[in-house]
Order: C-alpha cells, then sequence, then structure tokens
C-alpha cells in the first residue's frame, strides 16, 4: 500500500507572524520579472508606471522604493512579463523576518508600512535573567480612549482591545498612563506626555490605536498596546 501514497507538499511554521490584534488581508500583486525567487516575508513596493511589485529597495527611484505591503509566499519571478502573487496588505509581522532591498533597512519602511496597516513587532529570544539584571516595568497603569468602553476592560497584561464608538465628533482623546515616570508613550507614532488626539475616519471605518511603552534606560524593553476602534455609521 506504501506505492500509494505521495507526498504533495510541506509546510513549516515561521516567525513571520507577530499577533492577530490586527487582521490580516490579502491583494493581489503582479510582481515584475527578473527578480530570481523572492522569499516569503520580502517587503514589496510598486512602480509607479505600469504597477509592478518589485522588492523594496530605498535606492529605487520607480515607486517601489516605497513600501506597500508583504510577500505570502516563497515566489519566483520568473523572466516573462511578471508573475501574480498574494501579499499582505495589513496585519502584525516580527521585524526580523522580513526582507528588503540590499540598499534599505525594514527600520527605513516602517513609517510607510505602518500607514497601510502594516505594524511591526520585534521577536526577543528567551534567556536566563541574571539575578542582578534591572527587570523594568514597561507596562500602563491606565488607557483610555475618550470615553468609550475597551472591551475587555483595560488591565495592564492586555494587549489588544476592541471599542465601538458612533460619537459625530472627528477626533477623540487617547490617554495612556504609567506608574513608571522614566518610561516613554507613543500614540501611532506620536510621542505622549499626557493625551494624544487620534482622528477617526469616516463614519463605518476601523481605526487602530497602536500605544508603544519603551523604557528610558533601555529601549529594547518596550510592550505594545493595541485598540481596535470601529465606529459605527
Amino acid at each position: 500500500m506504501s506505492g500509494d501514497y505521495k507526498v504533495l507538499g510541506t509546510s513549516k511554521p515561521d516567525n513571520l507572524h507577530a499577533g492577530v490584534e490586527v487582521p490580516l488581508l490579502t491583494k493581489g500583486v503582479k510582481l515584475a520579472a527578473n527578480q530570481g525567487v523572492l522569499a516569503r516575508g520580502s517587503v514589496i513596493g510598486i512602480v509607479t508606471v505600469g504597477g509592478l511589485g518589485k522588492l523594496c529597495d530605498a535606492n529605487s527611484v520607480d515607486g517601489s522604493q516605497v513600501a506597500d505591503c508583504i510577500l505570502v509566499n516563497d515566489t519566483d519571478t520568473g523572466t516573462g512579463t511578471g508573475v501574480m502573487a498574494v501579499c499582505y496588505q495589513s496585519g502584525i509581522f516580527h521585524r526580523d523576518a522580513l526582507t528588503v532591498g540590499l540598499n534599505s533597512t525594514i527600520d527605513d519602511h516602517a513609517a510607510e508600512l505602518r500607514a497601510g496597516g502594516i505594524y511591526l513587532r520585534d521577536e526577543y529570544p528567551i534567556e536566563p535573567v541574571a539575578a542582578v539584571a534591572p527587570i523594568f516595568n514597561v507596562d500602563l497603569s491606565a488607557l483610555t480612549i475618550g470615553d468609550l468602553e475597551l472591551n475587555p476592560a483595560f488591565s495592564p497584561s492586555i494587549e489588544a482591545y476592541l471599542t465601538t464608538t458612533d460619537q459625530v465628533a472627528d477626533k477623540i482623546t487617547a490617554t495612556a498612563a504609567s506608574t513608571d515616570t522614566t518610561v516613554a508613550i507613543t500614540v501611532n507614532g506620536v510621542d505622549h506626555t499626557n493625551a494624544t488626539n487620534a482622528t477617526w475616519g469616516e463614519a463605518g471605518s476601523v481605526n487602530v490605536v497602536v500605544i508603544t511603552v519603551t523604557h528610558d534606560d533601555d529601549e529594547t524593553k518596550s510592550k505594545v498596546y493595541i485598540v481596535l476602534v470601529e465606529r459605527e455609521s
């Protein structure tokens, strides 16, 4: 009976995805030919003329120097007129699992990706901690999004929330606080002192508020809170 079986394909898990707080949305992109095999996790920029996708590189001048999406699967771009591929257009990804051109670093394109709904997260190896090593508390002690109810209720150990608003105002104040005065707080990439205004989009849209808490003495120690704000029509 063993002759009746054959391997149709294999797969193995990787560390590309870093969370489920932001929905994974995909789209089809036609990749330009003659790029060889682009690996899963390649950051793709779109050529302004023709709309073909290329590996994002800061030295490009054809539009593909601006990060747009992330390749889902290893893809051979061939030598023809291009090949269709599936790319992620939103989600949370480990920055170390992404690939960009030789003249770029992923940090060069982090803001471009974030603007399109792609967020990056650092992956830290699990290592023994010496007793003398400082342990920093980077938790928030309080978080409010206007007068909206967070679901679930706020807890420093919970990093993902959902809230819904039917308010007609186009701005709602996000207030994030920490008991540790030595930590820095940003809201959607903006330095946060006491309160930061976040502008929601049109009615019915979904907005993502990303709050990062980082210890001033060690920037590698950070915690990210993400709130999905759904505005009812």
